[in-house]
């Protein structure tokens, strides 16, 4: 059997996202990806993260348009 390594890139260093007031979004554990609806003709992506059932952690959903 023959295989291809993967390459991977990165496309989006999740600490340099903002909120709307410019205080950094504090993203924890995400867990999930999955392409969404499109909106206005873009697809959108949508990032999940679940708590863990643990206090210290929360359930988010982030979503991007892409281009």
């Amino acid at each position: 059997a023959s295989f291809v390594i993967a390459e991977r890139r990165l496309l989006l260093d999740l600490s340099t996202l903002k909120n709307d007031d410019g205080s950094p979004l504090a993203v924890d554990n995400i867990e999930g990806l999955t392409f969404g609806p499109t909106v206005n003709g873009k697809r959108t992506l949508v990032l999940v993260s679940d708590n863990n059932f643990n206090p210290e952690q929360f359930t988010q959903f982030v979503a991007f348009t892409v281009d």
